[in-house]
């Protein structure tokens, strides 16, 4: 077994030990026509990684462009960059586009595997932001594939919109198989200062013998270089049985920083999951301890005909983070059965106001019909992100279209929001702009159903990606199957959202 292997089926089975016992059904909800968007335009192609050597997990990986993120760049809205791992670890490959998202230039990125010439066998759970000049960063975990696995997180650079990259930095790495394993992480460049950037990982140290804990431990990273050197250390352990899960670092407008993530506490009775964030005020010199901001009840998603066959599994224990740029408000998202008495997931969304120290009661924002069976109201794999007027949106999978004598049809969806003096997004009230963004439904079915290399069942990945493409236009990239070919990652963007 793989070292990435033990903490994806930690994680399904606190997932499983966790899902709730079902309820009554959700309210509906009406769904307002699509506005004007573009696309889908395919980002990726044929993967580039045929000749590679092959590596102890190669014949476990499923092809095809995987687990997109997207970020536009601040001073070129039109100027986006969008990166997946391609064939599941073997590497990461970069999308460019100079016109909006109409058309791509596919880039290899260098160092950041064996098969791009890097130092650690495999690379995923990568992340993008651009800094105030143009210079975009990313991140991205790296790990080996024996049986005592070194690990560890990367960053990369690149000063002409992802067209050519910076020899990878390594930010962390632990190679002690009794020092546990780094497991992803999130990076983001200070809005104001570009020399300073931030990154926080977390760390599982699982137990050797039965009966022992699990151990976890945070680690913040900060470059006051742009990138080019890091200096980490670890701002929060735990404890016992208590481990987090997929941070995501934000800097406000005043220097906050706020790190969000999945608090796991396996102590009591009943195993608990809460979304959870930490707040720094000194560029992460000194952090406060975790305030909790809601429960998280995510039951899961299963396939409505085949409930064994679990359908993105992963993403059922993280959250996402997005911070409005001129007010500072910040918006998390996360997959939520509390709206169905535990029934099917929904999309939950939770405010601050007040640079993290308190939040809005989590409300339901995804418009998944209710007059479809149950199983068919399941969403999933949710983003979020603000634009410059203010507006907010979320994007989302749905099985509304599912076929139960046929395919598991398959859509993505976006929703927007944007606040008034006399309209407070933080209700869920003002999400009532729906987008399609698939031009049809696709097969989930199609998806390259993962075991032993990730959170089991049906995987487009742990998450999609969407960012902020102009004063009030969004760009959204995810993975889409092909019924003959390996999945590859489509872009949309839709104009004038909410307006």
């Amino acid at each position: 077994m793989s070292g990435r292997a033990p903490t994806a089926l930690l994680v399904t089975a606190l997932l499983v030990t966790m899902t709730l016992t079902p309820g009554s059904s959700a309210a509906g909800a009406s769904v307002a026509p699509s506005e004007a968007s573009t696309g889908p335009a395919w980002v990726s192609g044929p993967s580039p990684f045929g000749a590679c050597p092959s590596a102890a997990l190669d014949d476990l990986l499923p092809a095809g462009a995987l687990e997109p993120t997207v970020a536009a760049n601040p001073l070129k809205r039109q100027q986006l960059v969008s990166v997946w791992t391609q064939d599941r670890f073997r590497g990461l490959v970069a999308g460019v586009s100079a016109d909006g998202g109409h058309s791509w230039r596919r880039v290899l990125i260098p160092g950041t595997s064996r098969c791009t010439g890097g130092t650690f066998d495999y690379v995923d759970d990568v992340w993008l932001s651009f800094g105030p000049t143009g210079m975009l960063h990313l991140s991205a975990h790296v790990f080996d594939a024996p049986e005592t696995t070194p690990s560890g997180l990367i960053t990369a650079r690149s000063l002409d919109g992802g067209l050519t990259w910076s020899k990878p930095a390594l930010v962390v790495a632990e190679r002690d198989p009794d020092g546990g394993t780094y497991v992803g992480g999130a990076i983001a460049a200070d809005p104001e200062d570009p020399a300073r950037v931030y990154t926080v990982v977390p760390k599982i140290m699982e137990p050797d013998q039965d009966g022992e804990p699990f151990r976890g431990a945070v680690v913040f990273a900060a470059s006051g270089d742009a990138g080019r050197t890091w200096r980490a250390r670890q701002i929060y352990e735990p404890g016992e049985n208590r481990l987090t899960t997929g941070h995501q670092i934000v800097v406000l407008p005043n220097g906050t920083l706020v790190d969000s993530f999945t608090l796991f506490d396996l102590t009591g009775e009943r195993p608990t999951r809460h979304v959870a964030v930490m707040r720094s005020q000194d560029r992460g010199a000194t952090w406060s301890p975790p305030h909790l901001v809601a429960e998280m009840r995510s039951a899961g998603v299963s396939d409505p005909q085949s409930p064994g066959d679990q359908v993105s599994s992963g993403s059922a224990a993280l959250i996402d983070a997005a911070v409005d740029p001129a007010s500072g408000r910040i918006y998390l998202v996360w997959q939520d059965a509390r709206f169905s008495g535990g029934q099917a997931d929904a999309i939950a969304l939770s405010v601050s106001d007040d640079s993290g120290r308190h939040w809005s009661t989590p409300v339901k924002v995804n418009r998944s019909p209710t007059y479809v069976p149950i199983g068919n109201q399941q969403a999933f794999t949710a983003s979020v992100a603000v634009a410059a007027d203010h507006t907010v949106a979320v994007d989302y999978s749905d099985f509304r279209h599912d076929d139960p004598a046929g395919a598991l049809w398959t859509d993505r969806w976006l929703v927007t929001c944007r606040p008034t003096p006399k309209l407070d997004c933080a209700t869920g009230v003002g999400f009532d702009t729906e987008v399609r963004l698939t031009n049809e439904p696709f097969d989930m079915r199609h998806a390259p159903f993962l075991n032993e290399v990730g959170p089991p069942g049906f995987f487009l990945g742990d998450y999609a990606g969407l960012t902020s493409a102009g004063p009030h236009d969004f760009v959204a990239t995810f993975s889409q199957p092909d019924p003959v070919a390996s999945p590859r990652v489509a872009a949309v963007r839709v104009r004038d959202a909410n307006r």
